[in-house]
């Protein structure tokens, strides 16, 4: 499926390249959109292992949707398939660039960049560790992906814990830019669209406490249920995103069953980054209170998409105890931090800041000057445009180092 404008002109063209569907995964969408604004011709390859979330990147994107996800002896073959038809794709387009968004589009971009004598770069969403179940497949890359990094024209890295995190354990010595996923410039802006969403389904909502993300075991919804009933009356527990695991999600629903708090539970769905923002500014509380030690979760810290949002927003935000999430949030004044491990003083955190309007006003007030000030996509992007102008500068030499 490919969508966009099919008429380019003489655009420079970058290629990004991502296993997972970007239509979930906001930076790639969000730097897509930015960079086709300023004269570039975006090709996005990725693996359709989702049915497509947003039908239409808009003029000059092209989105190139391989195959169907496939696991255990078939992962190699649906693997091997997304590289040909990235190199096809490649050679019709001709890229001055390549970008890989995971450890599968590293090993397609660093492979075509090196074949087409093109500089590619290598863009972490997710450390990708063999302890924490990347799969046999992910297991073999792993092995390329401190070469290719090594070798990549720009190593963009989405927290300052996690660009530390990836050097030391990869063993690499070498300048990283640390681009938090932030969305684009946000208008400060009131909205009720939760409270009426929920009117619609017979629930009149006090107060919103709000989360949006995938959705599933260890990040924190067991917890959070639990502590329902120690929250004001009237107030909702909204869920956005993706399932990830149905089984999951049923016995989130038992257990708040059991503690009759489950018609204060709602889940809406999934919503296209462009509609996200109206949901999100309409919440009286944002939640991210993980509770695995996984190393997405403890390196996060300003990586997390979710928090980013919260913070163009205007809403405060809560966190479990991690050092980088607690960096964020209480050490910007943000937000502040809940004990995932007790629900019941989780529920009492979450039911304080409810009932304080003030601190609440004065936590996204502060998140809000943030994301304005730092954390919005074109500020956090500049060193990257800056090379990217570079490498695509007319008569520039395109080669890999």
């Amino acid at each position: 499926m490919k969508s966009g404008s099919e008429q380019f002109g003489k655009r420079p063209t970058i290629l990004f390249a991502q296993y997972a569907n970007p239509d979930f995964y906001p930076t790639t969408y969000n730097l897509a959109q930015m960079l086709a604004g300023q004269g570039y011709k975006i090709v996005i390859c990725c693996r359709a292992d989702r049915p497509a979330n947003i039908e239409d990147y808009g003029e000059h994107i092209s989105v190139h949707r391989i195959g169907k996800p496939r696991s255990g002896l078939l992962a190699p073959v649906e693997f091997a398939i997304f590289l040909l038809v990235c190199l096809f794709i490649a050679l019709r387009s001709r890229p001055s660039l390549l970008i890989g968004y995971d450890l599968q589009g590293l090993i397609a971009a660093g492979a075509i960049g090196r074949l087409l004598r093109r500089p590619f770069f290598y863009h972490l969403y997710d450390l990708s560790l063999p302890e924490e179940g990347i799969g046999k497949l992910g297991c073999v890359l792993k092995r390329y992906e401190r070469g290719l990094s090594s070798k990549a024209a720009a190593l963009i890295v989405s927290s300052d814990s996690k660009a530390e995190f990836f050097l030391r354990t990869s063993n690499l010595d070498r300048s990283v830019f640390v681009v938090a996923n932030s969305p684009p410039l946000q208008e400060r802006a009131a909205s009720d669209l939760l409270k009426r969403r929920l009117a619609e389904r017979g629930f009149e909502a006090t107060y919103i406490v709000y989360y949006h993300g995938s959705i599933g075991p260890g990040k924190g919804h067991l917890p959070v249920v639990r502590s329902i009933p120690y929250w004001p009356k009237g107030t909702a527990f909204v869920l956005l995103g993706v399932i990830y695991d149905q089984g999951f999600f049923d016995e989130l629903m038992r257990v708040a069953t059991g503690l009759g708090v489950q018609d204060r539970i709602h889940y809406l769905g999934v919503v296209p980054f462009p509609e996200l923002y109206d949901y999100t500014r309409s919440a009286d509380l944002g939640l991210f209170v993980p509770e695995s030690t996984a190393s997405i979760h403890v390196y996060s810290g300003a990586a997390v998409v979710k928090l980013n949002d919260y913070m163009a927003c205007g809403v405060p935000f809560l966190v479990s105890g991690m050092d980088a999430l607690s960096a964020l949030a209480c050490g910007t004044g943000a937000g502040c931090e809940g004990d995932v491990g007790d629900p019941c003083q989780l529920g009492h955190t979450i039911s304080a800041l409810l009932r304080d309007r003030a601190a609440r006003e004065r936590m996204g007030a502060m998140g809000y000057q943030l994301h304005r000030d730092k954390f919005n996509l074109p500020a956090q992007y500049e060193p990257i445009l800056q090379e990217i102008r570079q490498i695509c500068k007319p008569g520039t030499a395109t080669v890999t180092r």
